[in-house]
């Protein structure tokens, strides 16, 4: 109803039907100009209806696609055979089986474990160090214990079987979802400034129609004028004054200026649930936060770069070693320097299954700030040929204070 009623809709609405009235059963004879103008204002009212269901569709499709941090199908056990089944046809008992990159579809209480599974949890949590899981139970706290898988996570080394426990909404990262799908109620300034324009337009409508009425009814008028206007005419006049204050395309510029905006912040991968977050977000200028991975998909990338007291982007950084032998591991280069130590000073893998994709559609694990130095490293040269020319001599965990 929001969509057919909200802002000026309910004044066209009234406005409409009055003048249907006034046409018929009112008009002695019934006046063809009142049902033109009838139509053209169940027109503008049927379009304004129909374009703020469009934008709060578009605002919906745009949320929607968090949905893609979810696998689509996984393995499951079933009747002493495995199949693959999607996702949504999981439910509470189901038996699936998880590898090394298998997100996982479901909440999932693990039966068996292999002693190197580990599980990037991130996506909940924002830390990037993967946990071990067990069979045994850890901890009374469903969230805490280690033989729970919560849906969204994946498993970054091993494999594991694990029995359904929730699905869908009644997940871990549902009821998050959920959370971050909400409406808020409260009104947003903007909001608020267009409801203040709303009600003094509404004001000022009812004080010029009483203001008509009143003088239609002034006895000296009536007396020497008897049919100086009827009632249809009265209805239709008061309807031509309201409906002349009313601006109709203050919704839908409103709106349109706020879907253009969030269609640019949807290019710079950021999702609006809402279209007046785009309003609270244009009035920001700089975000400070302290980790990344929270219902978003952990992943970063490098944009630029600093070698030689010289700022490249990532193609011109490209470009800058384009020529060099991809095993040359000189130091003549400081571009080739950044490659070399971006790559061996690096814990992240590739998955073997897509050595031979481009850079940017390789899978890797590890730590998001590690895949997006050895992805970069990867676009300057081939860094799994350079690991396979060098000798690992010593290896020392990396700390923040001690990243390269």
């Amino acid at each position: 109803m929001a969509y057919v009623f909200g802002g000026f809709g309910l004044l066209l609405f009234i406005g409409c039907i009055l003048v249907f009235i006034a046409w018929k059963p009112l008009g002695d004879p019934p006046a063809l100009a009142n049902l033109a103008l009838a139509i053209v204002l169940a027109a503008v009212f049927v379009i304004q209806a129909a374009f703020n269901a469009w934008q709060d569709w578009s605002s919906s499709r745009v949320m929607a696609s968090i949905t893609t941090m979810l696998p689509d199908e996984c393995m499951v056990v079933r009747e002493n055979g495995q199949e693959w089944t999607t996702a949504t046809e999981l439910v509470p008992g189901d038996v699936v089986k998880i590898k090394q990159g298998n997100k996982l579809p479901s909440d999932l209480r693990f039966i068996e474990v292999s002693s190197d599974a580990k599980f990037d949890r991130s996506i909940l949590t924002g830390k990037s160090e993967p946990a071990q899981r067990t069979v045994d139970s850890t901890d009374k706290n469903y969230l805490e214990t280690r033989n729970i898988g919560l849906q969204g996570t994946h498993c970054v080394s091993g494999s594991a079987t694990g029995v359904c426990v929730a699905t869908g909404d009644n997940t871990v990262f549902g009821r998050i979802a959920q959370l971050a799908n909400k409406p808020r109620h409260e009104f947003t300034p903007l909001q608020k400034k267009i409801l203040r324009f709303v009600l003094v337009i509404v004001g000022i409508i009812i004080t010029v129609v009483v203001l008509v009425v009143v003088l239609w009814q002034v006895p000296l008028l009536r007396r020497d004028h008897t049919d100086w206007i009827n009632l249809p005419l009265l209805i239709v006049s008061c309807v031509s004054v309201g409906i002349a204050f009313v601006p109709e395309g203050l919704p839908v510029a409103v709106a349109l200026s706020l879907t253009i905006g969030a269609n640019i912040m949807k290019k710079n991968k950021i999702l609006c649930k809402t279209l007046a977050t785009v309003e609270t977000l244009g009035s920001v200028s700089v975000i400070c936060t302290d980790k990344t991975g929270n219902l978003t998909k952990n992943e970063m990338f490098v944009t630029d770069c600093y070698t030689g007291a010289e700022e490249y982007t990532e193609e011109a950084a490209r470009i800058a070693n384009h020529g060099r032998e991809e095993t040359d591991v000189s130091f003549g280069s400081s571009m080739n320097q950044l490659r070399r130590v971006g790559g061996l000073r690096n814990a992240a893998e590739f998955d073997t299954s897509t050595l031979s994709y481009p850079p940017d559609k390789m899978k890797m694990y590890g730590d998001p700030t590690d895949q997006a130095i050895l992805r970069f490293s990867e676009s300057l040269g081939s860094v799994n040929r350079l690991r396979s020319d060098t000798k690992k001599v010593l290896s020392s965990p990396s700390t923040a204070g001690t990243n390269p």
